[in-house]
């Protein structure tokens, strides 16, 4: 039996089509399991109940812009945005070391902080989608967002000189 990867960008596209309504009501859940009570979770999911890693990447759904395909290689990763937009060390260690469900809503308020980047849905939707066996949040996702983080403080922030 094959697993079919999940299509991050079919998503993407079911949401931006959502009415302006819809989005408002994703844009003020409190947190991801909250999606289930609202019928715009299951207009992007016409399919069937999706599991909590597709919550999580709903969650954020909002919050982040698509770079589009022309500008997947060049589009800078999350940990670089965390560091051009000056999130400290501590807020991203706030997020890995939380349990669910106040790891992905803090990760939310980094998100809002950004001011609705734009990111390859591909490679965030993979960090958010991971789950453990019991559904919460990838331990190795974490880990992942705050290596990414430290890799980027060793790059130079764009305009600085070192």
């Amino acid at each position: 039996m094959t697993v079919e990867s999940p299509d991050f960008l079919s998503l993407w596209s079911r949401y931006t089509a959502l009415s302006l309504g819809d989005k408002a009501v994703l844009r003020r859940v409190a947190d991801p399991d909250e999606l289930r009570d609202f019928p715009a979770l299951y207009t992007l999911f016409p399919q069937g109940r999706p599991h909590d890693g597709w919550l999580r990447v709903v969650f954020l759904l909002p919050w982040f812009e698509d770079c589009g395909d022309e500008r997947r290689d060049s589009t800078p990763g999350l940990g670089k945005l965390l560091v051009e937009k000056r999130i400290s060390e501590m807020r991203a260690f706030q997020v890995a070391r939380s349990k669910s469900p106040t790891d992905i809503a803090q990760f939310r308020r980094l998100a809002i902080q950004l001011k609705h980047p734009k990111v390859d849905w591909k490679k965030l939707g993979w960090l958010l989608y991971r789950s453990e066996p019991d559904g919460s949040w990838s331990r190795e996702s974490k880990r992942q967002l705050i290596e990414d983080f430290y890799l980027a403080t060793l790059a130079p922030v764009k305009g600085e000189k070192k």
